[in-house]
């Protein structure tokens, strides 16, 4: 039986965003992502995580994607190429409530979106 798990804290603040889309509130995603950022002190990102989920089985880490961002600046244009990244790599499930067509364009769109919420967010160290 399993009575405790523990997780260190980071060693650095992080900023996320947590976007979703599902067809009534309460319900499994249809598709959703997770983006989580440290910005050193000229906005430059240090370290980054993108994870999309409902797409398939198990959430899925967008490395590519994180590698974009990773030493620049997290602009409009750079949140694009990530999202379009996130589309490339996504390879998800159709199913009676969305087409695979649909969660990989949608990924995309949920990812940038995070994204920009991860970088309105205040940052925290969980």
């Amino acid at each position: 039986m399993l009575t405790q798990v523990r997780f260190p804290s980071p060693p650095q603040p992080w900023q996320w965003g947590f976007q979703e889309v599902c067809r009534r509130a309460g319900d499994f995603a249809l598709v959703g992502a997770v983006a989580m950022l440290q910005l050193d002190a000229n906005g430059v990102c240090r370290d980054s995580r993108i994870t999309i989920f409902g797409a398939g089985g198990t959430p899925l880490r967008m490395r590519t994607a994180e590698g974009i961002l990773e030493g620049s600046q997290v602009d409009a244009g750079v949140r694009q190429q990530a999202a379009e990244a996130v589309s490339q790599a996504l390879d998800p499930i159709s199913d009676i409530h969305a087409s695979a067509e649909y969660r990989k364009d949608v990924g995309g769109v949920m990812a940038r979106r995070a994204l920009e919420q991860a970088l309105a967010a205040s940052p925290v160290n969980p």
